[in-house]
């Protein structure tokens, strides 16, 4: 199992505190000789203690520290690029596509984000979260790169099997058989408000500008989907970052705010551009 960084993180987040390992040991509940072996590497701790750890290292009474998010970015700055893959389960040995559901945004994959909090709130609605931290090598790989678009939209639609009357369509056959031939795909996050629109569009509800314009004002960021199992393979694993419980409640608030913030202008954008564009029963069967 690819595992957290207990030792090193402990330490960190006791000098971050000014704190001695008596005083620290008091502050969670344990004894010195406990923080000794874990900063060590002697000892495996329960789980509430790392979980009082890590705690500590996200909000402490006196200082806000956020561990995760410091930690990110100094891996940021030293490999340039880092990939983010948040998760409610345990990665054991290689990685592989086996345990990848199929109707997602572009299929069965490997979803990584590249902002540690971006990756941390997208799954935030999962009971018990972590956060893995990979270095990318793109050398030798074939990448196809998606803005907030028609053709992103059609792409998600029809992963997410909202196209079935349309599958035979040549314009949709074209674009899936391009994205298929690729290794890896970046393309924009998509979040509830992403969903709602293209579900929307997909039904024939909005039209193409409806859909463009409400996308645009629900923007999260970039995704990399790796399509193919030899992509994995330059993929390299750096840590796995513990997220605490209440770093856990906040994030959920951040991402339900942010989704209602663009439900709300995804609303509004689609009610200005009412009877501009053309719906998808044109757009696939011209």
């Amino acid at each position: 199992m690819k595992s957290y960084n207990i030792a090193k993180d402990c330490k960190a987040i006791r000098t971050m505190l000014k704190m001695s390992q008596t005083d620290f040991a008091k502050e969670i509940g344990v004894s010195f000789s406990t923080i000794n072996r874990i900063e060590n590497n002697r000892f495996a701790p329960l789980e509430s203690t790392i979980e009082k750890i890590y705690t500590l290292g996200y909000k402490s009474e006196n200082k806000n520290l956020f561990i995760n998010k410091a930690k990110s970015s100094v891996y940021l700055d030293e490999y340039k690029d880092v990939l983010f893959h948040g998760t409610d389960v345990d990665i054991d040995g290689e990685l592989d596509l086996d345990h990848s559901r199929d109707k997602i945004d572009f299929g069965k994959g490997f979803y990584t984000g590249t902002t540690y909090e971006s990756t941390r709130d997208f799954v935030s609605f999962k009971n018990k979260i972590s956060v893995y931290v990979f270095k990318f090598n793109p050398k030798g790989l074939s990448i196809y790169n998606m803005d907030v678009s028609l053709e992103w939209a059609l792409a998600v639609s029809y992963y997410r099997g909202m196209l079935k009357e349309y599958e035979n369509s040549k314009k949709l056959k074209e674009l899936i058989k391009k994205i298929e031939s690729y290794d890896v795909v970046v393309a924009p996050i998509a979040d509830n408000a992403m969903f709602d629109l293209i579900n929307q569009f997909a039904r024939g509800d909005i039209s193409d500008i409806q859909l463009s314009y409400g996308m645009s004002a629900s923007y999260l960021g970039m995704q990399y989907i790796f399509r193919k199992e030899k992509a994995l393979s330059h993929l390299t694993f750096i840590d796995r970052l513990y997220v605490s419980s209440k770093e856990h409640e906040d994030a959920r608030k951040n991402k339900n705010d942010a989704n209602d913030l663009g439900s709300s202008k995804a609303e509004m954008c689609v009610k200005e551009h009412r009877h501009q564009g053309r719906y998808i029963e044109d757009i696939l069967n011209e």
